[in-house]
C-alpha cells in the first residue's frame, strides 16, 4: 500500500501508526490531528530491538493514545 493509502485506512479504523518511515513522521507534522502517529525514531535495526522498544515505552503509548489532543509521539532508542 502507499503511504496515503494506510494514512486513510488508519483515519478510517480509528488506527495509529507506528512506523519507522520518516514519510509518516512528516505527514503527521502537516495534517496534524485527529489521526495518531508514533514515529520510531530508531534507524536501521533488528526487529527484537524494535520489540525492545516498543515495549520499554508501553506506559507512553498508553498516555499517548489517551490524550484527545495529541497526534504524534517520537520515540527513540
Amino acid at each position: 500500500m502507499s503511504d496515503e493509502e494506510v494514512w486513510s485506512f488508519a483515519a478510517k479504523e480509528g488506527f495509529v501508526i507506528v512506523s519507522k518511515d520518516s514519510d509518516f513522521h512528516q505527514m503527521s507534522l502537516v495534517r496534524g490531528f485527529p489521526l495518531k502517529v508514533v514515529f520510531l525514531k530508531v534507524g536501521n535495526c533488528p526487529t527484537d530491538l524494535i520489540v525492545s522498544v516498543i515495549r520499554k515505552h508501553e506506559r507512553d503509548f498508553k498516555e499517548f493514545d489517551a490524550d484527545k489532543s495529541a497526534s504524534l509521539l517520537i520515540v527513540e532508542l
